[in-house]
């Protein structure tokens, strides 16, 4: 009997330090005490499946958010005991691609249904933030309380991206294709005219349109690819209509037919992609 005593008392304080919200419980935004300042009001809010809750503190007016756009914030975030530990209010906004895995889970979700101009609780769960182990001063197993204004999101087009002066690109002498790319022929080849299912063997450089280089094989061992095959991104397999064999022709692709929402390596996010691409041959 002593021998089982000894088992059962363990357990006994776990359920009693798990009843108090003691270390071994993870925290959810159910079982998370508020500081009445934060005005948190779990009844009149609405839950996600993933266990976040959002609401709408004023609904906004302007345009429903989608992901992939590129959304303008100003925001304080809140400890669930009412510590801020962070806020650019008075501030310049804060952009970042929605689900584009710029910013914890919790903001990548939790817009769902918001519109423009509205101001949005949400209340997040460790899990879609910071976890267990934290992240200074955020301590971990720690539910946060963020209020989200949102002012402005823009799908991320090739007319509304600003670039780098080093690029040269005006859009005035481009051609744009019915996709959304650009192209410009600098100069035009003289070679045969090239069509989908023939391989390309080209050198080419690929900028951000900041100006920061991402990829070049100039100096380097040309690549080929069989034109509409799939087998690069969108923008390259649909953009080279009309072209002619040693000519080089710059794209302006825009996120959908580059890397998308989720962008790739040094590619962020919802980028729009500039490149330069001498066709070497075909055939």
């Amino acid at each position: 009997m002593r021998a089982s005593a000894t088992r059962i008392v363990p357990a006994l304080l776990s359920l009693a330090l798990a009843a108090c919200g003691g270390p071994n419980v993870i925290a959810t935004a159910e079982n998370t005490q508020y500081n009445p300042s934060l005005k948190v009001d779990l009844k009149t809010s609405t839950r996600l499946a993933n266990g976040e809750y959002y609401r709408d503190l004023v609904a906004g007016t302007g345009a429903a958010v989608s992901n992939g756009q590129l959304l303008g914030v100003h925001y304080t975030g809140w400890l669930s005991n009412g510590t801020q530990f962070d806020s650019n209010a008075g501030g310049a906004a804060f952009a970042f691609v929605l689900g584009g895995g710029q910013v914890i889970a919790g903001w990548d979700l939790g817009f769902d249904g918001a519109h423009v101009g509205g101001l949005r609780q949400l209340i997040i769960p460790p899990g879609l933030a910071y976890g267990q182990t934290g992240r200074n001063p955020i301590p971990g197993n720690a539910v946060l309380v963020f209020n989200v204004q949102i002012d402005s999101a823009k799908t991320v087009t090739v007319e509304n991206t600003q670039f780098s002066s080093s690029l040269m690109v005006d859009l005035a002498s481009f051609t744009k294709l019915a996709n959304g790319e650009y192209y410009l022929d600098s100069p035009a080849g003289s070679g045969a005219a090239i069509s989908p299912g023939q391989t390309l063997i080209t050198h080419y450089t690929g900028w951000l349109a900041d100006g920061t280089k991402f990829d070049s094989n100039v100096g380097a061992a040309a690549f080929s690819f069989v034109l509409g095959a799939g087998k690069v991104i969108g923008g390259w397999d649909q953009g080279f209509v009309g072209a002619h064999v040693g000519g080089t022709r710059q794209l302006l692709i825009p996120p959908e037919l580059g890397y998308g929402v989720a962008g790739s390596g040094p590619i962020p996010p919802a980028a729009v992609l500039v490149f330069r691409v001498q066709i070497d041959g075909a055939y």
